[in-house]
């Protein structure tokens, strides 16, 4: 049934001409055997059962008397039509009702039939349950069988209608079934008792067989235990007598070797002495020096006649020995006195360079005698004058001299022959060092005496300063006593009044108020004096210098005041200067804020423009920020130090406002440069889009065209001459079908996606007030937007159609890089494609997903080059290519994205970053001294072949092109794995 437990079952019945449910013969498998026990009794709801007859509606009588209302009557005419018209109705319902009288006879006649099909399956199904059992009869209940199945014909045989002989022919046929079932078991019954029987016998004898070998086994085994006893004893007792014999012949053998061994290890024992003896007499001779050599000689050939013949087996060994070493020691021997001689040689040579040393040393300490000597001079410097000073100071000088040159005469003898200047190599341990320590006296007089010479000079030094100042106050004293006595004409040792006003106006062009001169006569004059002394002449001195500083600070307070006048005239031309600055830098700034969001809406051609009224602006606005800046400098040159207190204040806020001004300049031309670079990347990336959009048209041309990248070629060629033009490129793509691959989408690059960085820029930036736009401003903005629809209606005139022939002229120039046709390995490097790998995933060997194998998994940021598709895979509803992995030239399927929208692979992988400086040339290999080009950090590589490796430096190398300026040549990518140049973008 359609539920477990539940009320409802299944059933199927073959009949299918009754027009209502049979009772009997329903299956509850289709195709399974009539179960006799399913009946289906109906129940009628509504209305009359079977066998009930239904009542017939009585008939309407027909309508008697005058027209209806409304009915207009015309004559015998329209009688006679109205009697037609009732006749007719009456026929009609007449009709109508035989209809229903024949439809209930038709109801009650199908009832009918219907009591009588339920009699007949009723009798069929109660004659057919007690055939079942006579198919399961045994011999016990057959004839129990037989008298029911006689009784229920009895009852329902007349009933069961057509399947009357039928039956009887089922009820013949399961009693004879029902009895040749009894006797087939009866038969196998008989047969299965005498195979028992049988079976049993055999068992029996099968018995008594096994109780008989057992018998027999038990026997044996007595007979073969008593041949198994007696063998071993003889084993045994055969084995004693082996074992008895073969020890006796084993001690035997024991004593005879040991015998034997004690023999043989006395004689090796006195070998061994005898041996060694020599061979101590043997290493005297191999160590003997040359006096030593012939008294070893004698040792040896004594020992040798004693004790050669008892070396036994050793005697031919120490014959050879002796001969060999005697060979090797007379050549040692000859070789130690070539040695002397070469060293005695080498000897004699270092003791005369050592002398000649010893003769520059000399000169050198004379020399620095002889400085002394010139610096006792200065011991007592009360009677030098400064010539005599200076002439002493000269002859130390020379002195000085002279020693250094001695000096540096002896170190530069040490660093010429100081390499030759040792001992020989000793030939023995106990060698005097001679040569090695007369050097290092030699060099210890050498630094005594550069210490000597250092320290004398510089005692000379402080001596000739304190001579010299000595000399010099007795000088000064000098010409001031000569000066006082060039005024000091009337009293002897005194300066009057009349004569320090002379004095005054002589030496110093000033003349002496009478104020001060009361001063001097009240302080430096003693008290009833007729001048100064000469032992006060200093004080005058210091007095006239006082009042004629009294008189020049008064001079300066008038020069101060004017120069105030003038540094104000400068102050207020700084300040008109500064706000005309100002206002071009608010037109700067206004400007600005206008490029703030145009980044991604504005067309390149527009931007460029915008960009350059910016740097015209920005231009306007450094020019007067420089005139400005030429005037602060002016009044900060102009200030003197007493008038920064005063105008303290205006030169703080100028240069406040010329920092701020600067920097909203700097930040201007900055923001400036950043949307030109943005109109660049834009610009750049409209170009790698219409790049890619025009090479998916060529890839999707060439796949429906089956054509191979020779083929492409030669069709996109068609003047034939080996190059295409831009003429052939242009024809094809605007013939070509225009349709892209069926590709997922993917992410909008840096310079269109993300948000406009100028806004972001300006806000951080910017310090600019807010000003209101003025009329000029106003002009300045429609002049702008006149040359921004120029730009547009241009750009729009040239452009067109998305596949225009000056866009695709444009995009072929691009790819080209600058050459007039496109060559054929420049075209196959063009067309080829590149993606690579955003999420792990699997290569498989065949584009179908159902029925192709893995080979192994593509790794995050692996690249691979597109040789087919995409092809979409129907069964999963992907988009596969087949590609050839750069990392390792393997070839395969992948998808490019899943089913529920993972994305696997990226168009790209043909761009690098320098993250680590290198260097790019024009060979594979890297040559000595070829040209190469330094390539900084984050410069970026587009790639032209793929990695390789160079065989000879076993670095990895790539031909690439250098984004920024276009240089095509071959760089460093990996020295080894932990050592990266450029990485994948």
């Amino acid at each position: 049934g359609p539920k477990v437990g539940g009320d409802q079952v299944w059933a199927y019945h073959p009949d299918k001409t009754c027009p209502h449910p049979p009772m009997t013969g329903w299956k509850m498998l289709y195709n399974g055997p009539i179960d006799q026990t399913l009946l289906v009794t109906p129940q009628w709801v509504g209305g009359a059962g079977y066998g009930m007859p239904l009542s017939m509606p009585p008939l309407a009588p027909a309508p008697v008397g005058p027209a209806p209302v409304g009915l207009k009557s015309f004559g015998p005419c329209t009688g006679n039509m109205q009697q037609r018209t009732q006749q007719l109705l009456e026929q009609k319902r007449l009709g109508e009702l035989q209809k229903q009288a024949q439809l209930l006879n038709s109801k009650k006649d199908m009832e009918q039939r219907r009591v009588e099909e339920q009699k007949k399956q009723t009798a069929t199904l109660a004659i057919r349950r007690v055939i079942q059992k006579a198919r399961g009869a045994t011999a016990e209940t057959l004839t129990a069988i037989q008298a029911e199945l006689a009784v229920t014909k009895a009852a329902h045989l007349e009933n069961c209608g057509t399947q009357k002989a039928a039956i009887l022919q089922e009820c013949d046929k399961a009693i004879m079934q029902a009895q040749i079932q009894i006797q087939a078991f009866a038969a196998q019954k008989k047969a299965m008792v005498d195979k028992s029987e049988k079976m049993k016998a055999e068992l029996e004898d099968r018995k008594r067989q096994m109780e008989e070998n057992k018998k027999k086994i038990a026997e044996n085994k007595v007979k073969l235990e008593e041949d198994m006893q007696r063998q071993k004893e003889d084993a045994i007792r055969k084995r004693s007598e082996d074992v008895k014999k073969a020890r006796e012949a084993a001690m035997k053998k024991i004593d005879d070797d040991k015998r034997s061994k004690v023999e043989a290890e006395e004689r090796k024992v006195k070998e061994h002495q005898t041996v060694v003896a020599v061979r101590k007499v043997l290493q005297k001779v191999r160590m003997a020096r040359p006096e030593q050599f012939d008294e070893a000689k004698q040792e040896l050939d004594a020992v040798l006649q004693l004790e050669l013949d008892h070396c036994g087996s050793q005697k031919e060994v120490i014959k050879q020995e002796v001969a060999k070493l005697m060979e090797q020691a007379q050549f040692r021997i000859d070789k130690i006195n070539e040695q002397r001689a070469r060293q005695q040689e080498k000897r004699d040579i270092v003791m005369k360079l050592c002398s000649e040393l010893e003769v520059l040393v000399g000169d050198a300490e004379s020399a620095v005698v002889k400085l002394k000597e010139s610096a006792a001079f200065f011991e007592d410097p009360a009677e030098l004058s400064v010539t005599d000073v200076e002439e002493i100071s000269q002859v130390i000088q020379e002195g000085v001299v002279e020693s250094s040159i001695r000096l540096q005469a002896c170190t530069n003898y040490i660093a010429e022959h100081g390499k030759d200047m040792k001992d020989p190599m000793p030939l023995s341990n106990n060698e005097p060092q001679e040569i090695t320590q007369r050097m290092t006296t030699l060099r210890k007089r050498i630094r005594d005496t550069e210490q000597a010479s250092t320290a004398t000079f510089q005692m000379a030094q402080d001596a000739k300063e304190k001579a010299m100042r000595h000399a010099w106050a007795n000088n000064k004293l000098q010409e001031m006593k000569g000066l006082f006595t060039k005024y000091a004409s009337s009293i002897e040792d005194t300066l009057t009044r009349s004569e320090i006003t002379k004095y005054a106006l002589g030496e110093f062009k000033f003349t002496v108020p009478e104020p001060v001169l009361d001063t001097i006569f009240r302080n430096i004059v003693p008290e009833g004096g007729n001048g100064v002394k000469l032992q006060d002449f200093t004080l005058l001195k210091a007095a006239i210098g006082v009042a004629r500083e009294k008189v020049r600070d008064a001079r300066k307070a008038e020069d101060r005041e004017k120069a105030k006048v003038v540094l104000g005239a400068k102050i207020d031309e700084t300040k008109a200067s500064l706000a005309a600055a100002a206002k071009a830098a608010g037109k700067m700034d206004r400007q600005i804020q206008r490029l703030v969001g145009k980044v991604k809406t504005t067309p390149v051609p527009q931007m460029l423009k915008l960009a350059d009224h910016t740097d015209g602006l920005v231009a306007l606005a450094t020019t007067a920020v420089a005139a400005a800046s030429a005037f602060v400098k002016v009044v900060q040159e102009a200030l003197t130090p007493d008038m920064r207190i005063d105008f303290a204040k205006d030169t703080a806020q100028f240069a406040t406002a010329e920092k701020a001004l600067q920097i909203r300049v700097e930040t201007a031309a900055n923001l400036c440069g950043r949307f030109r670079e943005s109109a660049a990347k834009k610009q750049a990336s409209e170009i790698e889009r219409f790049r890619g959009a025009v090479l998916k048209i060529i890839s999707y041309n060439q796949r429906t065209q089956s054509l191979n990248a020779d083929q492409l070629f030669d069709k996109l060629d068609a003047d034939g001459d080996g190059a295409i033009s831009s003429d052939d490129f242009v024809k094809f793509v605007e013939s070509a079908e225009k349709k892209l691959d069926d590709e997922p989408e993917e992410a909008e690059d840096a310079a269109g996606a993300k948000e406009d960085d100028l806004e972001e820029a300006h806000k951080k930036g910017s310090s600019a007030d807010e000003e209101e736009e003025d009329d000029e401003d106003e002009a300045e903005i429609a002049a702008v937007a006149g040359a921004v629809a120029g730009a547009e209606e241009e750009d729009a005139a040239g452009l067109g159609d998305e596949y225009s022939a000056k866009r695709l002229a444009g995009l072929f120039s691009h790819l080209a890089e600058g050459q007039l046709k496109i060559p054929k390995d420049d075209f196959m490097r063009v067309i080829r494609t590149y993606y690579k790998c955003v999420k792990e995933t699997v290569i498989t060997d065949g584009m179908s997903i159902k029925e192709s194998k893995p080979v192994r998994r593509l790794e995050v940021n692996e690249v691979l080059e597109i040789i087919e598709g995409p092809i979409k895979d129907d069964v999963f509803s992907v988009m596969r290519v087949q590609g050839r992995m750069v990392k390792d030239g393997l070839e395969g399927w992948i998808s490019i994205a899943g089913n529920r929208g993972t994305v696997f692979l990226q168009r790209g992988g043909n761009l690098y970053k320098v993250v680590k400086e290198t260097t790019l040339n024009h060979t594979l290999a890297l040559e000595p001294g070829a040209t190469t080009k330094t390539l900084p950090v984050g410069e970026v590589l587009e790639m032209h072949e793929i990695p390789r490796l160079d065989a000879v430096s076993g670095f990895t190398r790539m031909k690439a092109k250098v984004k920024s300026e276009g240089s095509v040549g071959w760089v460093t990518t990996m020295e080894n794995p932990k050592n990266m140049f450029v990485q994948l973008l």
